[in-house]
């Protein structure tokens, strides 16, 4: 046991002497008490070896030996008294737990805290002979004296590298200005006679120039004097043709704006039109009806519709649903997609209904949220729903409450085309692919019921 000790001492003042680790020989005591890790005895589990006749047995001395392996951070825990070895314990933070590599029946678990080690060693654990040992210990001074030894050691290192960087630094700054001034005394020596010279040359200069500034300010003011003269004749004349220009352009502004207002107001006389392409088309005109401007006989005709006329019911207006938007589909005259108003009563089907005259007919009363229309797919119900293409999309159907309806809401929009009986019509515009869709209904009890399923457009 002595020769393992040594040999694990070793091994530990052979590892890296610049890292800080949880190293070392840790001495204190153990008691099969818990009051030993959890109460206080003294400053540290050393000094209780002090009064170790009055507190504690002899035999309840322990020595704890640690290996910390920095690089895979793991800790081999040798308990000689036990003679247990609990090598490579994974590091949680300061925490470790495992088994010895022996019987792998005996367990310790427990953490470093500053100088102390504090565990709990369980011999044949989870069994009928199990028996639990506390243990508190402190590093031995020398491994402390040996802690700050190291890191002082590794301090002075890390500045006489400092150091030394700095010196090889300065050296280079050195070689690097003898450099620089040998070749700056060369070009000081040039710059010198280069100033010589262009002093000479500058004073040539001077005389020369000031000889010429004095031509320059007498031709300067005679041509100043022709210029003054000059502009003066062309002004005036640019003058006289502005202001025959300036009549001009006004007579033709006022052409062009009385032409841009006539533009516009044949614009604006044109009705609106979409693209049909992405609506369904599922309705028809029953008799031959005008097209209006707003939901009133007394508003302008956009144009009359043929019995027949494909079209589809955008939404349903006015105080009695008499009126409902639409959108055309190819009329006579190759006109598409125009948008205006037609009286409800001119449509045979109300969107695509299928002849339908009650909405909800196949709605089942043991069911609280029927759909109706569209139809479900085939094995979707409750589920899915697949129209042909995107855009508006009249969903119908029934709520089966005996408790009463206060609201029905389609997407968190309120749904406001709701009967007395629970019958109801949304609308909704659908875009290209699956849509999340929620109907939710608030009964008279204040409960929710909701409803939902996708929209898919093919």
């Amino acid at each position: 046991m002595f020769r393992f000790l040594i040999t694990s001492l070793f091994l530990l003042f052979s590892s890296s002497l610049f890292a800080l680790d949880f190293s070392g020989t840790y001495i204190g005591l153990f008691d099969t008490n818990k009051k030993l890790i959890t109460g206080e005895s003294g400053t540290g589990p050393t000094s209780g070896l002090n009064n170790i006749v009055e507190l504690f047995k002899v035999d309840k001395r322990v020595l704890i030996n640690v290996k910390h392996n920095k690089e895979n951070n793991t800790v081999t825990i040798y308990i000689p008294t036990e003679r247990a070895v609990f090598p490579d314990m994974p590091l949680d933070g300061d925490e470790f737990k495992g088994k010895d590599n022996k019987s792998g029946t005996h367990i310790i678990e427990g953490n470093f805290l500053d100088n102390q080690i504090i565990a709990i060693f369980k011999k044949y654990a989870d069994s009928d002979n199990e028996r639990i040992k506390y243990f508190k210990a402190e590093l031995s001074p020398t491994d402390v004296l040996l802690r700050e030894k190291l890191d002082e050691l590794d301090e002075k290192e890390k500045y006489i590298s400092s150091l030394n960087k700095d010196i090889d630094k300065l050296n280079k700054q050195k070689n690097k200005l003898e450099s620089d001034v040998s070749k700056n005394k060369k070009n000081i020596k040039n710059l010198e006679k280069e100033l010589d010279d262009t002093n000479k040359e500058l004073v040539d200069t001077i005389i020369e120039k000031d000889n010429e500034i004095a031509d320059l300010k007498d031709s300067q003011k005679k041509e100043v004097a022709k210029i003054k003269s000059d502009n003066k004749k062309k002004i005036d004349s640019i003058n006289s043709e502005n202001e025959a220009t300036i009549a001009q352009l006004n007579e033709e502004s006022e052409n062009t704006e009385t032409s841009l207002i006539n533009t516009i107001e044949d614009m604006m006389a044109e009705p609106l039109k979409i693209n049909p392409d992405f609506l369904l088309m599922r309705s028809q005109t029953n008799d031959e009806c005008n097209l209006y401007t707003s939901p009133s006989d007394q508003a302008s005709v956009i144009t009359p519709l043929k019995k027949g006329t494909e079209v589809e019911n955008l939404v349903i207006v006015g105080d009695n649903k008499d009126w409902s938007l639409v959108a055309t589909g190819e009329i006579d005259n190759n006109l598409e997609g125009l948008l205006g108003y037609l009286i409800t009563d001119c449509l045979g089907e109300l969107g695509g209904m299928d002849g339908d005259t009650d909405s909800t007919s196949s709605a089942s009363s043991n069911e609280k949220i029927s759909i109706t229309f569209p139809k479900w797919d085939s094995g979707q119900k409750n589920k899915k729903i697949t129209i042909d293409a995107p855009g508006f999309v009249s969903i119908k159907g029934k709520i089966n409450l005996e408790s009463g309806i206060t609201e029905v809401q389609l997407n968190g929009n309120v749904v406001d085309d709701v009967s007395t009986n629970g019958n109801f019509e949304a609308f909704y515009i659908a875009k290209s692919g699956d849509n999340d869709m929620l109907i939710k209904v608030i009964d008279k009890n204040n409960d929710i019921h909701e409803l939902s399923f996708i929209l898919s457009t093919k």
